[in-house]
């Protein structure tokens, strides 16, 4: 068995992230059930989009009990560290940081970090 970290990226409208990376899904397809069977270490994801916030994300993680660390994508936020607090006084124990992606407003910076590393043609087939 790999000694690489299990991650997972939920996906969003904002950011579509390159599933070669570890394992991407909808919100819609993600359960406690589901993210208790895929036991991920990391989970990546938007603060906030159209379809969820990172208390819908925290809440599953500690409704099924995960350990993961919670990495969340946010552009220009003026003090990430009250979200942070914000969401650990919620959610005590979860271990959570925060990417700022104002570098580039249209993708997190994440995605645009992965794009880096793919062929023009790896790219227009994995970022929409």
């Amino acid at each position: 068995m790999s000694s690489a970290p299990r991650t997972l990226f939920i996906q969003s409208p904002e950011a579509i992230f390159a599933h070669a990376f570890g394992q991407a899904l909808a919100f819609s397809a993600l359960s406690a059930a589901h993210l208790a069977d895929l036991a991920p270490d990391e989970v990546h994801c938007a603060l906030f989009c159209a379809e969820y916030d990172a208390n819908d994300i925290a809440g599953l993680l500690a409704q099924c009990g995960s350990h993961a660390a919670l990495c969340l994508y946010a552009q220009g936020l003026r003090n990430p560290k009250m979200v942070i607090r914000e969401l650990t006084r919620n959610f005590p124990g979860l271990s959570i940081r925060i990417e700022d992606g104002a570098e580039q407003p249209s993708r997190s910076r994440y995605t645009r970090d992965i794009c880096r590393n793919f062929t023009a043609e790896e790219r227009a087939r994995v970022i929409a």
